[in-house]
């Protein structure tokens, strides 16, 4: 099964994305991202 699932939020005229969760490394996990582009990746099942 794959998947991908992501919010976004609006600041100002600009959409960012905030958490992703998807499938895409092999194994189900969610990205936290920051406004500098830094990813946190944690594993959904251990």
């Amino acid at each position: 099964m794959f998947f991908r699932i992501q919010y976004e939020t609006q600041i100002g005229n600009v959409w960012y994305p905030v958490v992703r969760y998807d499938t895409a490394h092999g194994f189900a996990h969610r990205d936290i991202l920051n406004l500098k582009g830094e990813v946190k990746k944690t594993p959904l099942f251990n």
